[in-house]
């Protein structure tokens, strides 16, 4: 049952694999999407949300080979520029401060040092988007500043807050 659920819908192997951001009835009764192709990488929907979920119940089942799938799809999203060009905003739901997190505590947890390389050019990424749209107009955690703040003062380099804040983001084990 675990590997049914967990491969259904997950398309390509290694670091080519991906899932979709939302599957349709139709598309899940026929058991395969219309829509071909990855889409926007974020934290709420998509490859990285579902592959730190895979990541993370593999790590409370001990199944190394789930984990080291779960880390090479979301290696591969993030070396393909294609998937990041789809991130629109700076936002902790479906941005680049989410992706950050996502990544950030998936980093911490992986096998190996590959996903944690990838941080200092997302954070490049995140102010370079800051830089040419500014902040949201909004406060909230999800699409506003207060969520993108509080990823950008837990960057690795910049641990300024300790406390595990995201866990209502369900990213942490």
């Amino acid at each position: 049952m675990r590997r049914r659920c967990a491969r259904r819908f997950r398309y390509g192997t290694g670091s080519h694999a991906w899932w979709p951001d939302l599957i349709t009835r139709a598309e899940h009764r026929r058991g395969e999407l219309q829509r071909p192709g990855p889409r926007r990488p974020s934290w709420c929907y998509g490859t990285p949300g579902i592959a730190r979920a895979q990541q993370l119940a593999s790590l409370a089942l001990g199944d190394r080979d789930r984990q080291r799938q779960a880390e090479q799809a979301l290696a591969g999203c993030l070396a393909d520029d294609q998937q990041l060009a789809q991130l629109t905003d700076a936002s902790l739901c479906h941005g680049w401060a989410g992706l950050i997190q996502t990544v950030s505590r998936a980093a911490a947890d992986a096998l190996d040092d590959e996903l944690a390389s990838h941080l200092r050019r997302l954070n490049v990424r995140l102010n370079k988007h800051l830089d040419h749209h500014g902040l949201p107009d909004g406060v909230g955690l999800m699409d506003g500043t207060a969520g993108i703040h509080l990823v950008r003062l837990t960057d690795p380099v910049n641990t300024a807050i300790t406390a595990p804040w995201d866990r209502c983001l369900l990213l942490t084990g």
